[in-house]
């Protein structure tokens, strides 16, 4: 989960970004050099001011900014429109999240409101509140509203889904495993199947999500799962008619088409292109991202585990991680190898799509092996006699 500090950094280095005034690839170097400089108790632009990155005017711009940003609290308990603000539940590299109360309608809602208020900045915001009313599934909440709050931000009123993130349910099956619900790994891989059905719908609309963690997972009090934060979403366009990007370009008071390829992801489950700073990015990052958190699931850890960023990002760029069998022996290869194609350096061995990850992951709870994985003659023989053990009992009865 990141910290305050590393979700500030990310709001100033989206800011930078949508002004121009440094390239993707200068922030990303640049954030690298910081956190591998340690001086993480000061902030990434406090680190810019520092090495004259940033014009003086600038920087006090942006200070301007993030302490207008700090103000948001001011909200809580107050009535806009037809909402009353109750409590601040998240924030992310766009905002902050808000449960309100649709005074209108008696019901409680999500309410996310951007932290930008220019609209180059916005584009990102905007882009997920289209991108969640076009994906209409189950493991996607439904945008009821996007529209201004009094002083101009930009708001979304999205349905409110009552659970726990993903990473906490790991966390408490690992912490707790005799008051969790979670304990079996059974029930943990068929959770992860619906995060798989998700992102196959997605994919088959032509949307990757590129943020993919647990922290970004709902689990709903009656198993439902719920995908949040797709404000780094971006439709893969087969053509420039498509109904997505033709109605996102109308509006260019919003769209920076300079910067749609633009992405930060989250250390620790981006993939090594995403890490890299490659701008075309395309499903295999999220399949990559998926086996990162099967990962997880299944040897209650990251991949990467819990060192510095720097270190997160190097092994990240060369995919060193420990085998999840180093980390589980009980694990059986078979699960181990699914976890390996998905996280393959090279995207093209990864799985081609997340139906085709789905079916090996159905395949190995139904007590079949994965397509994936070629088991040995002893594992073959063990398998048949499990399968027909009733069938001799009887032939030799």
């Amino acid at each position: 989960m990141k910290t305050e500090l590393e979700k500030k950094n990310e709001l100033i280095a989206r800011a930078i970004l949508g002004q121009k005034w440094l390239s993707q690839k200068k922030i990303m170097e640049e954030l690298h050099l910081y956190y591998r400089s340690r001086e993480e108790k000061s902030s990434f632009l406090e680190y810019l001011k520092k090495k004259r990155l940033l014009s003086h005017s600038q920087a006090n711009s942006l200070q301007k900014w993030l302490s207008s940003l700090e103000q948001m609290p001011a909200l809580l308990g107050g009535v806009f429109q037809k909402y009353r603000i109750l409590k601040e539940i998240g924030q992310g590299g766009m905002g902050k999240v808000f449960l309100a109360e649709d005074l209108d309608l008696n019901r409680k809602i999500a309410l996310k409101i951007c932290a930008f208020q220019e609209p180059s900045l916005a584009m990102r915001f905007i882009r997920e509140s289209r991108i969640g009313s076009y994906l209409e599934h189950p493991s996607v909440p439904p945008i009821y509203e996007i529209g201004k709050t009094p002083d101009g931000r930009l708001f979304m009123a999205m349905k409110y889904i009552q659970g726990s993130p993903l990473n906490k349910i790991i966390q408490e099956a690992k912490t707790s495993p005799a008051t969790s619900s979670w304990t079996s790994l059974n029930k943990r891989l068929s959770l992860f199947a619906k995060i798989l059905e998700g992102i196959a719908y997605a994919h088959s609309k032509k949307v990757i999500h590129r943020d993919l963690k647990p922290e970004n997972i709902m689990v709903g009090e009656f198993g439902e799962v719920v995908i949040l934060d797709w404000g780094l979403a971006k439709r893969v366009e087969e053509d420039e008619s498509s109904s997505l990007e033709t109605s996102l370009s109308k509006n260019s008071q919003f769209i920076d088409k300079t910067q749609v390829g633009t992405v930060f992801g989250t250390y620790g489950y981006m993939s090594p292109e995403q890490a890299r700073g490659d701008e075309e990015l395309d499903y295999y990052t999220d399949i990559y991202s998926l086996g990162a958190i099967l990962y997880e699931l299944v040897c209650y850890q990251p991949p990467f585990g819990k060192g510095s960023k720097e270190e997160i990002l190097m092994n990240t760029v060369k995919n060193l991680f420990p085998f999840p069998t180093t980390i589980n022996p009980k694990l059986p290869k078979s699960l181990e190898a699914i976890i390996l194609k998905a996280m393959a350096t090279d995207k093209e061995a990864r799985y081609d799509s997340a139906q085709e990850f789905l079916v090996d992951l159905q395949r190995w709870l139904e007590g079949e092996f994965p397509l994936v994985y070629l088991p040995s003659w002893k594992e073959k023989t063990s398998l048949f006699f499990k399968k027909h053990v009733g069938i001799l009992a009887g032939l030799l009865a």
